[in-house]
């Protein structure tokens, strides 16, 4: 199977090993970054050309987008001043670089989308970020947190 046909079927980005299993072997993943048909996000980690950049930076980090940056990702709320992350509980080695980033914890098991948190989790993350300046679209930026001693979802 293609790299690029595996990765569609995987919503866009996959791990090294789920593609590895629906049949592409080490030697094209390789060939697939080098010619541009794949980007290698991070190690083991791959995703699709047309992800969005947004995505991109969160899968970088080592998470998914979450809070405002999930509401700026569905078009719910405008541009966040800092990207926000969720990793697992035991989730290590994050590549934070010169980003500004907020990281919220996930401590429970729930479905999420592979590029974001589902919008109703970015919704609730937002209402309990002191971090999240969320501006609705054609609206004047509000806060809406209220101050939490530890960010979890």
């Amino acid at each position: 199977m293609k790299v690029t046909e595996a990765l569609a079927r995987r919503g866009g980005v996959a791990t090294r090993a789920e593609l590895e299993g629906m049949g592409c072997d080490p030697e094209t993943l390789q060939m697939a970054v080098d010619y541009g048909n794949a980007i290698k996000v991070r190690r083991g980690v791959y995703a699709s050309l047309g992800t969005p950049e947004l995505a991109l930076r969160a899968l970088r980090v080592g998470g998914l987008l979450a809070c405002a940056s999930a509401l700026e990702f569905y078009g719910i709320a405008g541009p966040s001043a800092k990207l926000h992350v969720q990793v697992a509980a035991n989730a290590s080695r994050f590549r934070i670089g010169d980003e500004d980033v907020v990281l919220h914890w996930k401590r429970r098991r729930e479905y999420s989308g592979r590029l974001a948190v589902l919008p109703e989790t970015a919704r609730r993350q937002a209402r309990l970020c002191p971090h999240a300046l969320v501006p609705q679209r054609g609206q004047q930026i509000s806060i809406r947190a209220a101050p939490v001693e530890r960010l979890s979802s």
